[in-house]
């Protein structure tokens, strides 16, 4: 966790998902309700269903960086 220009803490939420549809709403709903300031890095590991459609209307939050990776790089490249 690092600090913002205010000094509040910072925290980095780094979430990889692959097919993930029914589930990847209601883990951003909650993240959106956070009172830390935060950054989300969200990269899906070239899903094969309509997890990349669901994240759609949360890429306008500032605080999502969107990944999408040309194939499935698996867990431990993913995340990396």
């Amino acid at each position: 966790m690092k600090s913002d220009s205010n000094n509040s803490p910072f925290l980095s939420i780094i979430i990889l998902t692959y097919d993930n549809e029914h589930t990847i709403v209601p883990c951003l709903n909650a993240l959106g309700h956070l009172s830390i300031a935060h950054e989300i890095i969200l990269i899906d590991n070239h899903s094969n269903d309509r997890t990349a459609d669901r994240i759609k209307p949360f890429l306008k939050w500032d605080q999502i960086r969107f990944i999408r990776n040309q194939s499935n790089t698996g867990y431990a490249r993913g995340i990396n």
